[in-house]
This record gives C-alpha cells, structure tokens and sequence, in this order.
C-alpha cells in the first residue's frame, strides 16, 4: 500500500517524521519501508520520474543520516572518556605493581583492584547493529543514485570510512562492512571522477592496500576472506577505469584526466610493483580447498576459473589486478618476477609450502611469459 502510494506529497515526510520515535521495532518497519521505495525510486527510467527521485534523495538521506549517526553514538559518555584517558588505567597498574613489589600499603591496594573491577564490569550501552545496517542500506543507495553530484555532500564517504575502519578493527559485522564496500565500489563504478577525488576515498585504498599486505588467500575468516575480494574487485576498477575513453562517457575531457592522474599516481611503479609481488607471494598461492578441487575435478575447476564471475572469485580478480599492472608496468614489474623466479628455481621441494611457492611464480610468468624472454634464460633454467 505504501509503494502504490508513493506520489501522495506528504507520505515521505510522514514517514521520515516517524523515525523519531524511540521505538526500535517501529524504526525497523519504517526503514524496511523506505528501502522498498528507495529501491524502487533507483528502477525509475523516465526523465519525471528520475526527477522526481533527485527532489526527495536529499530530505530522505538528511533524515537516515542523522539516525544513522545517533544510533552509532549511543555509547555512554563515561565509555568515552576511559578511551580519551587510556593513560589512567596505566598508571595505575604502575602504582599497583610498585607496591605489590613491596608488600606494603594494603588499602591503597584494595582501592586500585576495585577501580579495576569496576570497570570491567562497566556495563556500556551498544548500537543497535539491525537498525544501522537497515540504514546503512538506505543511505548508501540514496547516495550513489539520488545525487547527480556525489560532491554536494563530501562528509558522507568520510563518514563510511570512519564506520568501515571502526568495525574492521574489531572485525565484527560482517554485513555491515559488506554494506559499505558495496557502496564504495559502486561510487567507484559510477562516479570515478569524484572517487578520486574524494579524500576518504582514496584513504580507503590505501587502508586495504596495507590489509592486503598483512593477509594471505588461505585467511579462514567471512571477514577477512570479503575484504580480500572486495579490495581486488575495487583495484581492478579503478585501474579498468585508467584504460577508458572520454567518448566513452559523459564526463568533461579535463576532470577525466585529471582523475586519472590522480589514480595513476597513487598506482606508481613502486605501489605497482609491491602489489605485484604481495599477489604472487600471497596471493597466487593455492588453498588447501583448491588444491582438492584440482585432484578431484579439474575440468570443473577450470571451467570455474574461467567462468564470468570473477567479482565473488578471489584468485581470478586477484589475477586480472596483476595482469593490469604488468601491462602497464611491465619494465618494473617484470624485473621483479624474473628475480622470484631466480629465488625459487632452486628451492628444494621438501614441504607443501616451497611447491606453493614455486607453482606461484610459474602463475605469475604464465600471465607475462613474453615480456620475460630477454630476462629469463628459460631454455637453461628448465633443464636445471
């Protein structure tokens, strides 16, 4: 009934009013309700009805917005205080363990262990996690396809950032960081220009570049294993958009070339190169899973491989990452394969890591075997 309705003037702000009531299951129905619309509002064609959507994105996004951001704040005050003051409880220990040493001053003692207890056992309130990712869902869909201009409003993506960074440090949420990945990688999609040209989002890249580099493919948690994709699908876009045309798209010749400078330095030679040897090393490493899937089906496994669903396949984006990067890089980046080849020609096959290892780099040279010849001695490095 809501959706048949969705042309009455007042019924949005109605809505939007009703999200401030304190109850939290009410607050879960609206926000359900919103998103069917702004669902629906994203498949509108016509220029009207497309007109109409950008008219009602900026009202619904303020009011989600700011429920969005009260609902992250609802810790307590005192909660935030013990972080401001993280000095306090060393101290403390500090004065604890000096007279423990000595034997002396029970009370003074007694009072530190109770200041301790008490705050373990301080009970802090926490967000509510189904009604922020409800709106999470809404405002990021609002965001990406109600805006014309995503530069209208620049604290939305430092926004996201701050959320993905809070929750990845604690790696909680798995739904939520999927959320805010989805988002970003669609602003990468949709609007590249602004993508580089937007601070947190270019901070985003460089936090995964340095999770990457701390990770391998045989990661075992949801968390990790969706950061490790997500991060390859982001770069592959970004450097896919590198290679696009201005005829292409409606965007002005002078502000593509200049995203494209700006992409293009932050993926120097250097960062190239590192990224590079992070996917052979870590990366084009067979799994324990893949392995059996090679033993026991192999044509499957191949016909998976090369199937077009890349986006939800670690190894094959991680792939078509280095493939873009040796193309453009190739004078830096081969130089570098040439030496892993040289260090693993002669490691001794003794454990199920040096044949990873091995098989690695050959994935990696498969990739640019040609641009190899003048740096390879193939011929005499075979019959070693």
């Amino acid at each position: 009934m809501t959706i048949q309705r969705i042309d009455r003037p007042n019924l949005l702000d109605s809505l939007a009013n009703s999200l401030n009531t304190a109850n939290v299951c009410t607050q879960l129905n609206i926000l359900g309700t919103f998103y069917a619309l702004i669902k629906m509002f994203c498949t509108l064609q016509l220029p009207a009805k497309r007109k109409q959507f950008y008219e009602k994105a900026p009202l619904l996004f303020n009011y989600l917005f700011e429920l969005c951001q009260r609902t992250l704040q609802v810790e307590s005050p005192r909660f935030k205080i013990h972080a401001v003051e993280d000095a306090f409880p060393t101290f403390l220990l500090e004065v604890f363990n000096h007279f423990l040493a000595r034997g002396q001053e029970l009370r003074i003692i007694k009072t530190i262990l109770k200041a301790f207890i008490q705050l373990r056992t301080l009970q802090v309130e926490s967000p509510n996690f189904d009604l922020l990712h409800l709106c999470l869902k809404c405002i990021c869909k609002l965001y990406i396809q109600g805006f014309k201009n995503h530069a209208v409003d620049d604290a939305f993506p430092t926004f996201l950032l701050e959320v993905f960074n809070h929750f990845l440090a604690r790696g909680q949420e798995l739904r939520i960081i999927k959320t805010i990945f989805k988002a970003f990688i669609q602003l990468e999609t949709t609007d590249p220009c602004f993508f580089s040209e937007s601070p947190p989002c270019m901070t985003l890249v460089q936090v995964l570049y340095d999770y990457i580099r701390e990770r391998t493919i045989s990661s075992t948690q949801e968390i990790e294993k969706l950061i490790i994709l997500k991060t390859f699908v982001l770069f592959r876009g970004l450097l896919e958009f590198l290679k696009m045309n201005h005829s292409e798209n409606d965007i002005s010749k002078e502000r593509m070339n200049l995203a494209k400078e700006r992409i293009q330095n932050y993926f120097d030679e250097t960062k190239a190169t590192s990224i590079c040897e992070i996917l052979i090393t870590r990366y084009f490493v067979c799994t324990e899973e893949e392995c059996q899937g090679i033993m026991n089906e192999p044509e499957e496994y191949i016909s998976q491989e090369e199937a077009d669903n890349w986006q939800f396949n670690s190894k094959v984006c991680s792939s078509f990452v280095f493939q873009e990067l040796v193309n453009k890089y190739r004078n830096v980046v081969c130089p570098m394969i040439a030496n892993l080849f040289y260090q693993t020609i002669n490691l001794p096959l003794v454990s199920e890591n040096e044949i990873d290892q091995k098989c690695a780099v050959y994935d990696a040279i498969n990739f640019c075997a040609a641009d190899l010849c003048e740096l390879i001695d193939f011929d005499q490095a075979l019959r070693t």
